[in-house]
C-alpha cells in the first residue's frame, strides 16, 4: 500500500521509508565443508550439507496512519545430516550492534527491550521509533522443544539467539518478520543492520565397543564409551595396546578377522604405534555403533631376539672357570647360578671371527635340562629354551653369530627317544659315528688334525717340512687339498639326506665361521709359539717326538682356560684365521669340494671353545671346568678343535664325552657326528616355545 501524503519535518514531501535489514547468511561450514573439501577414505563416509537461503533485505513500509509497518523474509535450511541441526541468529559486533542505523547521522530506530505480542506492539504508543524481530519458531530450552511464536523480540545480542533445533535429516523454513513503529518525527532514512543466521549441525550421537576378537585372555582392553557424541566429523580411537600372550597386537579393524590375517579396510592404531586413531562418522545415519575388532598377528617369534632377550649379562673370569654342578635331591642349588644365556665379552675373549660382528653374541651356559632349562641360584627351575626343529631335525641353539644368526649343534630326529620330543641321547642325539680323519691307526699323522688336508704330508714315511708348507697359509690355503674322513660324511652323506638339512639351505649363513685353529706350539705353556717358517716332522713315530700343541689347548685344556671365538689370534703369533677359519663359499662347486678351507654346504662342526663357552670342561681334576653342560649327550662326539701331537707323533683332536666334558683322542678313532650349522639372521620360528617338547619350528623356505 502506498503511504498517504503527509507534511513530515521541515515540510518535507511524504514519501516512503525504508528499513533496510542487511543479515549476513552462513551455513556450517566446519562440518559440511570438511567433508566436501577433505573427503575421507572411510567406507561409510558421505557428504554432509547444511545450506541457508533466503533473502537478505527486508523493505519495511509504513501503513497510512504512520505508526506501524511490517515485512516477512523465509530463512530456508537444507541438511542431510542425520542429527540435525542448531538455528540460531545474533547481532554482529559493532559500537550498536542492536539498533537499526540510518544512512544520515542522526536516523536511528533502538531496539524493543522486551518481548511483546504483535497487537500490543502495533496499538502502543510505547514502543514508537522502536523496531523488533519475530521469528515464527522458538527453541525452549527447559523443554527442548520448537514452539510456534507470535511475539516480537528484541533485537539479537551479540552472544546468539537459539531460533530452532532439529533432530532429524530434512529441508526447513523459517519466516521471519520485522516491525517498527514510526511516527512523523522518525527521520525518513534507510535503515540497515547487519545479522548473522548460523545452521550448525547437532553433535553426532555414537557408540564405541572394543572387541578382544578372541576368547583367550586379553589385559590391557580400552573402556568402551557409551552415548558418546561429537560436534565433527570425527572421533578418537584409544591408543591403548593390548596384549595376548603368543600374538601381537597389528591395530584396529571395522570388520573381524582370524589371527595372522589382515584387516581388509583401515587398520586403526597399527601396531599399535599410536597413528591412524581418527574414525569417521557416518553423517547420514541416525545410529553410529561402532565395534573394532582387535586384528592378532602371531607374534613372530625371532630367534636371535628371543636368546638376546633371556641374556644375564657378561660373565667374569671367575664366573667363566666356576664349577656348575648338576643339582642333587639334598641341594638343588649345587653350583648353578651360572647356567643361563650369557653376552660374549669381546674384550675377555677375543673378537669374534664371524664374518660380520655387528651383532651382539650371546651363548647358552650350565645346567639346560631337556625338559626344565636350568635351575636358579636358590634351586627354582628356569628356563633357558634353545630347542629347534628344521623338518624332522632337532637341533639346540649354541650361540648366537655377529651376523644377528643362531649357531646349533644336532639333536638327532623328531621323537627318536621319546614320543613328540627332541630330548635325544647317546646315538639317537648324533647323525651317526666316524673317525675325524684315517680309518686305522697308521693314519694318525699331525696334518690330519685338518678338516681339511695336505695329502702329501699324510703318510708314514719321513716328511719334514715348515708349517706353511703342511698347513698352508692365508695366502695359499690351497695346500689342503683333501677332505676329512668327518668333513666327507657331513657333506656327501648326511646333509643331503632325509635327516639333513639341504631344504634349508638358503636361510643358512653362508658366512658363518668354523674354526679349526692349527697355530701352534712346543710347550702346554705356550711359551713357544711356531712361525710359519717353523719346521716340523709331519709323521707320527712310537717315541721321542716333539710335541706340539695347537690354539685350543692353552684356551680349554692347560691352566690358562680363557676359550674364545677368535680364530688363531688368541695365544698365537701367527694370524691363521683365514686358512683356518671355513666358511661355505655358496656355489657347492669344486672348490668347496675338495680343497683349501671352503665348505661344500654350510655345515661344519663345534669347537671345543663354544664347548668350554658352554661348560664343558676339560677331564682333569686340577681344571676349574666341569662337565655339566647341555652338550651333555651320554655319548662322545666329536669337535672341531685338534688338541695336541703326543710325544709318540700321534695327532689328538678334542671331543665331548659321554659326560658333557671336554677330553682327547687319537684322530683316527670313531666318535659322534653331531653337525653344526647357523641360521640366517632375522630367522622367525612360526611356532613353538623352544623347549624339548615343544621345539621352536623353523620351516622351510
Amino acid at each position: 500500500m502506498s503511504p498517504t501524503p503527509k507534511r513530515l519535518l521541515q515540510d518535507r514531501l511524504p514519501r516512503p521509508l525504508f528499513l533496510v535489514l542487511l543479515f549476513s547468511l552462513f551455513s556450517f561450514l566446519s562440518l559440511g565443508s570438511a567433508l566436501l573439501t577433505s573427503p575421507s577414505t572411510h567406507a561409510t563416509s558421505s557428504s554432509i550439507n547444511v545450506s541457508i537461503t533466503g533473502s537478505p533485505v527486508v523493505t519495511v513500509t509504513p501503513n497510512a496512519e504512520g505508526k506501524f509497518a511490517s515485512g516477512e523474509f523465509a530463512v530456508g535450511i537444507t541438511t542431510t545430516h542425520a542429527s540435525g541441526y542448531t538455528f540460531s541468529i545474533k547481532a554482529a559486533e559493532g559500537p550498536n550492534p542492536t539498533r537499526l542505523n540510518g544512512t544520515t547521522t542522526e536516523g536511528f530506530l533502538a531496539s524493543i527491550t522486551s518481548p511483546i505480542s504483535t497487537d500490543t506492539f502495533k496499538n502502543d504508543s510505547t514502543y514508537n521509533e522502536q523496531w523488533g524481530y519475530k521469528p515464527s519458531i522458538l527453541y525452549n530450552s527447559n523443554t527442548k522443544e520448537n514452539t510456534a511464536n507470535d511475539n516480537y523480540l528484541p533485537s539479537p545480542s551479540t552472544a546468539g539467539d537459539t531460533l530452532a533445533v532439529t533432530h532429524t535429516a530434512g529441508d526447513s523454513s523459517y519466516p521471519i518478520s520485522i516491525g517498527t513503529r514510526v511516527t512523523v518525527a522518525t527521520v525518513e532514512d534507510v535503515y540497515s543492520n547487519t545479522f548473522v543466521f548460523t545452521a550448525i549441525a547437532n553433535p553426532t550421537p555414537y557408540t564405541l565397543t572394543y572387541n578382544a576378537n578372541t576368547s583367550d585372555s586379553v589385559s590391557n582392553m580400552p573402556a568402551n564409551i557409551s552415548d558418546g557424541e561429537t560436534n565433527g566429523e570425527t572421533f578418537n580411537i584409544s591408543n591403548t595396546v593390548p596384549t595376548r600372550s603368543g600374538y601381537d597386537f597389528k591395530g584396529w579393524c571395522a570388520s573381524q578377522v582370524a589371527d595372522g590375517a589382515t584387516c581388509p579396510t583401515t587398520t586403526y592404531n597399527p601396531d599399535g604405534d599410536g597413528s591412524n586413531l581418527t574414525y569417521t562418522i557416518d553423517q547420514t545415519s541416525a545410529t553410529n555403533n561402532v565395534t573394532l575388532y582387535a586384528v592378532w598377528g602371531i607374534d613372530e617369534i625371532i630367534l636371535y631376539d628371543k636368546v638376546a632377550s633371556m641374556s644375564k649379562g657378561k660373565q667374569t673370569i671367575t664366573s667363566i672357570r666356576a664349577a656348575i654342578r648338576v643339582p642333587t635331591s639334598a641341594n638343588r642349588a649345587q653350583d648353578t647360578s651360572n647356567s643361563g644365556v650369557y653376552e660374549y665379552d669381546p674384550s675377555v675373549f677375543g673378537t669374534s671371527s664371524d664374518a660380520s660382528n655387528d651383532n651382539k653374541i650371546y651363548y647358552y651356559r650350565g645346567v639346560l635340562e631337556n625338559n626344565v632349562g636350568s635351575y636358579g641360584s636358590d634351586g627354582s627351575a628356569v628356563t633357558y629354551p634353545n630347542y629347534v626343529k628344521l623338518g624332522n631335525t632337532c637341533w639346540r641353539i649354541v650361540r648366537t653369530t655377529g651376523s644377528g644368526g643362531v649357531k646349533m649343534i644336532y639333536n638327532g630326529v623328531y621323537g627318536a627317544t621319546t614320543a613328540g620330543s627332541c630330548a635325544n641321547t647317546q646315538a639317537n642325539a648324533q647323525a651317526a659315528t666316524s673317525a675325524f680323519n684315517g680309518a686305522s691307526s697308521a693314519n694318525r699323522q699331525i696334518v690330519r688334525v685338518g678338516y681339511t688336508y695336505n695329502s702329501t704330508y699324510a703318510t708314514n714315511t719321513s716328511k719334514t717340512g715348515t708349517i706353511a708348507q703342511i698347513f698352508g697359509t692365508n695366502s695359499n690355503p690351497s695346500a689342503n687339498d683333501t677332505r676329512s674322513d668327518i668333513k666327507t660324511y657331513i657333506e656327501d652323506t648326511w646333509y643331503t639326506s632325509s635327516n639333513g638339512v639341504s631344504a634349508y639351505t638358503n636361510i643358512l649363513e653362508p658366512s658363518a665361521g668354523y674354526c679349526n685353529d692349527r697355530t701352534m706350539n712346543t710347550t702346554e705353556s705356550w711359551t713357544a709359539p711356531l712361525t710359519e717358517s717353523s719346521t716340523i716332522d709331519s709323521t707320527y713315530g712310537t717315541s721321542s717326538q716333539q710335541a706340539y700343541y695347537f690354539g685350543a689347548y692353552p684356551r680349554n685344556a692347560s691352566t690358562a682356560q680363557l676359550p674364545s671365538l677368535a680364530c688363531g689370534n688368541k695365544y698365537s703369533q701367527i694370524d691363521r684365521s683365514a686358512v683356518d677359519l671355513y666358511r661355505y663359499n655358496g656355489t657347492n662347486g669344486a672348490a668347496g669340494t675338495t680343497t683349501a678351507n671352503y665348505l661344500k654346504y654350510p655345515a661344519a662342526l663345534l669347537t671345543s671353545d663354544e664347548a668350554a663357552l658352554a661348560g664343558s670342561g676339560r677331564d682333569k681334576s686340577t681344571t676349574p671346568y666341569h662337565a655339566n653342560s647341555f652338550l651333555r649327550s651320554g655319548s662322545n662326539f666329536w669337535s672341531f678343535s685338534p688338541d695336541y701331537r703326543n710325544p709318540s707323533g700321534l695327532a689328538v683332536g678334542f671331543y665331548l664325552s659321554s659326560n658333557g666334558s671336554l677330553s682327547d683322542y687319537f684322530v683316527n678313532y670313531a666318535n659322534g657326528v653331531r653337525p653344526v650349522i647357523s641360521l640366517i639372521s632375522g630367522t622367525i620360528a612360526s611356532s613353538g616355545s623352544g623347549t624339548a617338547t615343544d621345539p621352536w619350528v623353523v620351516d622351510a623356505p
